[in-house]
């Protein structure tokens, strides 16, 4: 652990594939709807890398096309975005005061939260 700051994942044991599947799906969440080429520039990998990846994210549904954007000229890029939908994320805190548990959505958004008051007493 470095100073009070924890990593859930250490990139360091990541291999290549997996770095740029997460590379590329927090620049979707991060920035989407966006473009193929988009990602490409944004992440700094080519367009067939990032194609590539973004077509098996399509098929298992875990990404969606969102309409298309807005062309100089030739083929409109389509736009793909995180189908919020697809997957949920929980999160559980617990320190002296209380317990907190939320749940969200792919693009972090809180669909639900508990929170429960612990008794000083007890400690419960």
């Amino acid at each position: 652990m470095e100073g009070s700051k924890r990593r859930i994942i250490d990139h360091a044991t990541l291999s290549d594939h997996e770095k740029k599947n997460l590379l590329i799906l927090e620049t979707i969440r991060r920035k989407g709807p966006v473009a193929r080429a988009d990602i490409s520039r944004l992440v700094d990998l080519n367009n067939v890398t990032v194609t590539s990846y973004v077509d098996q994210y399509l098929k298992k549904n875990v990404l969606q096309e969102a309409g298309v954007h807005i062309s100089t000229g030739g083929r409109k890029p389509t736009l793909v975005d995180l189908d919020a939908t697809r997957a949920f994320a929980i999160g559980v805190g617990l320190n002296a005061v209380d317990f907190i548990a939320v749940l969200t959505n792919l693009k972090g958004k809180i669909l639900h939260k508990v929170k429960i008051e612990r008794d000083a007493e007890t400690n419960s």
